[in-house]
């Protein structure tokens, strides 16, 4: 329901509380102190078997931050840092378990890993520092190319927005829509007007 309040800010009156309300409840009801000694509060999935889980701790984390982007508010690290505690969920190998067992593991190869991108995508500073990543996109992504000079993707739709993190080059110009760029941030937001966007490495 908050993420869908999120994406439709219009759905309900004062769409920005009413996520809040939401999250404080999932907090107050499914939060775990279990990792509370590194400023982390983990998410169980159910009242039943208290223990966190790795997609439920990741979905609240990155809803917490897509709401403050969406009230123009700084998270609290405590927030901020719950997407990280899903890491203690993966292992070495990249193999995905819950805590104290190995049961539910599906959506930890799922919606485990849609979340982390939504917490990129709402705040950029955890993408990778010295890549260059789509963040987010109003449209569907057809294909997307990246290269040493240049990144060009297909979509679905003509009119869309894109957030890109270009840590490895700056943009110089865009065929396809208008850029808008934040050189401390290292966020692009494109305003496409065509299917096919091209963005040009400043020279």
């Amino acid at each position: 329901m908050a993420l869908y309040v999120l994406e439709h800010p219009g759905w309900v009156e004062d769409g920005v509380g009413t996520v809040r309300r939401i999250l404080d409840w999932g907090n107050a009801k499914f939060g775990n102190p279990l990792w509370s000694g590194y400023g982390v509060l983990a998410t169980n999935e159910q009242t039943a078997y208290e223990v966190p889980g790795n997609s439920h701790t990741s979905r609240q984390a990155s809803l917490e931050l897509m709401w403050a982007e969406a009230a123009e508010t700084p998270c609290a690290r405590r927030r901020r840092s719950g997407t990280s505690a899903g890491d203690v969920h993966v292992d070495t190998d990249g193999k995905n378990r819950y805590y104290r067992d190995d049961v539910w593991l599906t959506d930890g190869y799922g919606d485990y890993v849609r979340h982390y991108l939504r917490a990129m995508a709402a705040a950029p500073e955890l993408a990778p520092p010295d890549e260059n990543h789509l963040l987010r996109t109003t449209s569907v992504i057809r294909r997307i190319d990246y290269g040493p000079d240049a990144i060009a993707y297909e979509k679905w739709d003509a009119v869309s927005r894109e957030r890109l993190k270009l840590g490895a080059w700056e943009p110089g110009a865009v065929e396809g829509g208008t850029m808008r760029w934040d050189p401390r941030s290292r966020v692009l937001e494109v305003s496409s007007t065509a299917r096919r966007v091209a963005i040009s490495r400043r020279r």
